[in-house]
């Protein structure tokens, strides 16, 4: 395969020279259609060659599709990528072959199969409208009318109207009691409309009802609510004729054919259940004037609305009424306390009531313990009036008191103490919280460590001690968390011991302070070694090759301060100008190499404009000399004057450094004073620009302009633009 040696690389060539001679005829069709790029598709393993099993892919080969040429559904295919995108629905490939003309969309597979356009077979059961019944025998052109297939209507009246035996007058939903089986036997599901048959199947004389019993104008005429009447008159008049007068005739206001709405309603399958005296009362009562079930149901439920004439307590117990009295009776009243805020508990419960309800009074009756019980404080008062706070009311004494509740709680060694350790005399109000108002006598550090002794000690005791360092302004990290305390805190003194890295390692510092006490710039809590130093932090930030540069080669014999920061400081060795342009390497070179170099000329005197931007430095500067270079124009264009001197050296005059031509130059003397046309620059000026003639156009000796200007003072005749500044007679 490797026909050029190892080293060249893979030439594809090879494998159709290898696979022509296995297999000529379909090698050189497969190339013709895929290419020469073998490796596009091959790697090597024959699961990708003329053995492909379509079967292992999202699109198996069945039917036609399996005796089709790759070529003719991966067109153009020159890689695995070309291969997996070939369009994998029917009417990427067939659209052509599309005999509905897109009418039936593109889903070909939904009545063709990939062994042949025909037969086609379609499954009703996969569009919106099933065949089902007499339906699945019907032909297709009976709906599909000339061949119309899409938007065919799917009622059923589009197709029976005809066969309508209603005329029309039951609307054209003609499958709510018709089946595709057949028009008869009709059905009609009662349960499908507001009005329920759930008590009207079977009539009290054991017979069933028909649809004619209450349909008595025919099915077609709106049902008449007198059949309602009409019956239930005869099964009970005194009842019916009772709740007609009270509820009205208009039956289905509140009726849908379920007897729980009817005279056997259960009032306890609602919110509102019927006990005591409620039970035995006529609807009426409470539902007054209803003749909608809304109304029904808008009867007011609470006590007040009823029994406002009955309260004897004239609103002063509010309108819950259920709170003490019962649908028993009025007489057999209660109070449940426990229904109020303020709950009998403990002695409270066997207090009589006149006790704290003075005169019958109970609304706005004190809660406080306070309001009872002030005379039997104790304390005077010294604790305030929150007497729940450590007494129950099952009795004064015992008392507890749950410091945890309180800004001072109790841990450690202090839940076993006394009362009295602290409370001194009985005054608990104001008691220190401090650690030192108890303790100062046992500290041993006689207050040089302040007065927060909880921050090395806890209510467990004094000792084991901790102090962590991370709350602390100098935090311990590196090797100093494993410094004893004592390294740092001589003779156990801990306020004023000094942060500065120098103040501990001033001993050990090889710099000899030469490089200042801020060790931590290079140094980290590690270890000294290895040491960094960021030089981005510095004046003299690193970039380009000086990024690679040993420390030693700038900081000689470790000397790091003072070092000089200036490029010709290091590198003039390296000058080959010999110092001609100065010092500021940096103009012209970077610190990535010396070369290329460049420089601004933008930012010299002499800035490049027009044509001097593309001229090769050594045209100006020859033997690469710089420092002096001429910047007049005359002194490198001299040889190219055409002028041959007389018009002076300054060429920027006229011309510019885009090109010498066009060349301008503005007069100050009118041109076109009578000239036609303007005459070339010699006629006037013969020898320099600087000195002019008139002569040259006006014909008259020097001797007759003079006697022509006798009253002219100092007349001379290269003066005459003095009086004739615009050519004209003066």
């Amino acid at each position: 395969c490797h026909v050029k040696g190892y080293a060249a690389p893979f030439d594809q060539t090879s494998c159709g020279n290898c696979h022509l001679q296995i297999n000529q005829v379909f090698s050189t069709e497969h190339f013709l259609t895929f290419g020469t790029d073998c490796k596009a598709c091959h790697d090597g393993v024959e699961s990708r060659g003329s053995n492909f099993d379509h079967a292992k892919v999202a699109f198996p080969l069945s039917g036609k599709h399996i005796a089709a040429k790759c070529s003719a559904c991966h067109i153009n295919a020159r890689t695995i990528a070309d291969l997996k995108a070939a369009p994998q629905d029917c009417f990427s490939c067939h659209e052509k072959d599309d005999n509905h003309k897109g009418q039936l969309g593109t889903q070909c597979g939904a009545c063709h199969l990939p062994a042949g356009w025909k037969p086609a077979t379609v499954d009703h059961s996969k569009f919106a409208f099933h065949l089902d019944g007499k339906h699945s025998a019907v032909a297709c052109t009976n709906c599909h009318i000339n061949g119309v297939f899409k938007g065919t209507p799917m009622d059923c009246a589009s197709c029976h109207t005809k066969d309508d035996a209603h005329k029309g007058t039951l609307g054209n939903q003609c499958g709510t009691c018709h089946s595709p089986a057949g028009w008869s036997p009709a059905t009609f599901d009662h349960n499908s409309v507001s009005f329920k048959l759930t008590a009207h199947k079977i009539k009290t004389d054991g017979t069933a009802f028909l649809c004619k019993d209450c349909h008595v104008k025919g099915y077609a005429a709106p049902f008449d609510q007198t059949s309602c009447g009409n019956c239930h008159l005869q099964i009970n008049q005194a009842f019916s004729t009772e709740h007609f007068l009270t509820f009205g005739t208009d039956c289905m206001a509140c009726h849908n054919g379920v007897e729980s709405l009817g005279s056997a309603f259960n009032h306890n399958l609602v919110s509102f259940k019927l006990a005591g005296k409620h039970a035995p009362l006529a609807c009426s009562k409470c539902h007054i004037n209803a003749h909608t079930l809304s109304e029904l149901k808008s009867a007011p439920q609470t006590c007040i609305s009823c029994h406002l004439k009955d309260d004897h307590h004239n609103g002063q117990f509010g309108t819950e009424c259920a709170g003490c009295h019962s649908p028993e009776g009025w007489e057999l009243a209660k109070v449940d306390h426990s229904k109020f805020a303020f709950h009998l508990d403990g002695k409270h419960s066997v207090v009589a009531c006149e006790t704290c309800h003075i005169n019958g009074v109970f609304k706005g009756t004190p809660m406080a313990c306070a309001s009872c019980h002030a005379k039997d404080d104790a304390h005077t008062g010294t604790l305030g009036n929150q007497c729940a706070t450590c007494h129950s009311p099952s009795g004064w004494k015992p008392s507890t008191f749950n410091h945890n509740s309180s800004a001072f709680q109790l841990t450690g060694k202090h839940a076993a103490v006394l009362c009295a350790s602290c409370h001194i005399n009985g005054v608990f109000k104001g008691t220190p919280m401090d650690c030192a108002t108890c303790h100062t006598k046992n500290d041993p550090h006689a207050g040089k460590l302040g007065a927060q002794c909880a921050q090395c000690h806890t209510t467990s005791g004094w000792t084991p001690s901790t102090f962590d360092h991370k709350n602390s302004s100098f935090q311990l990290t590196g090797k100093h968390t494993t410094v004893i305390c004592a390294q740092c805190h001589k003779d156990k003194l801990f306020v004023g011991t000094p942060k500065a890295c120098a103040s501990c390692h001033g001993s050990s510092d090889p710099h000899a302070g030469a490089l200042g006490a801020q060790c931590e710039t290079c140094h980290t809590t590690a270890g000294w070694k290895p040491t960094t130093f960021n030089h981005a932090n510095s004046i003299f930030k690193l970039t380009g090759a000086h990024t690679t540069a040993l420390c030693a080669s700038c900081h000689k014999d470790m000397k790091f301060k003072g070092t000089p920061t200036t490029c010709f400081a290091c590198h003039a060795a390296n000058d080959h100008h010999g110092g001609k342009y100065g010092t500021n390497c940096a103009a012209c070179h970077s610190t990535t190499a010396w070369k290329p170099a460049t420089f601004n000329h933008n930012l010299s005197a002499f800035p490049l404009t027009g044509a001097h931007i593309n001229v090769v430095c050594a045209n100006c500067h020859v033997n690469s000399v710089f420092v002096g270079t001429p910047k007049d124009c005359y002194s490198c264009h001299k040889t190219k004057d055409v002028h041959a001197g007389k018009a002076g050296t300054n060429c920027a005059t006229c011309h510019t450094t885009t090109a010498w031509k066009p060349s301008t130059f503005k007069h100050t003397f009118p041109l076109t004073h009578g000239l036609n046309p303007i005459v070339a620059c010699v006629t006037c000026h013969p020898s320099t620009t600087s000195a002019y003639t008139c002569f040259s156009c006006h014909e008259h000796t020097i001797s007759n302009m003079a006697s022509k200007h006798n009253e002219v003072r100092n007349y001379s005749p290269t003066t005459c633009a003095d009086c004739h500044a615009n050519g004209s007679t003066p």
